[in-house]
């Protein structure tokens, strides 16, 4: 396996990826990856595609900020986090609007 992909349809046109793993030995299988998907849930009716934090990773951060997304969601953290988890208060989500 080269890389997969684990995606919901939501109500009203959207679409959530929960996550998404490649094996980075295949030049472009992130970007080919998120054209596939893009083009899957086109076909099954979402309009906007949500994807989810950026665990605060810059190349992260800055790969998502490139596909120009329309909006970018506030990120909550709850109350007793685990250590992990308090370092995540600037994750950003962001809603990509597929065309």
């Amino acid at each position: 396996m080269i890389g997969f992909s684990i995606d919901e349809i939501l109500d009203e046109g959207y679409a959530i990826s929960h996550f998404i793993k490649g094996d980075i030995n295949y030049r472009g299988v992130y970007e080919y990856m998120n054209v596939e998907v893009a083009q899957q849930l086109l076909i099954s009716g979402a309009k906007f595609w949500n994807w989810e934090q950026d665990l605060n990773l810059e190349g992260l951060r800055q790969l998502k900020i490139s596909y120009n997304p329309i909006n970018h969601l506030k990120s909550i953290v709850l109350p007793d986090p685990q250590p992990v988890v308090r370092n995540m208060k600037s994750c950003l989500n962001i809603i990509i609007y597929l065309e």
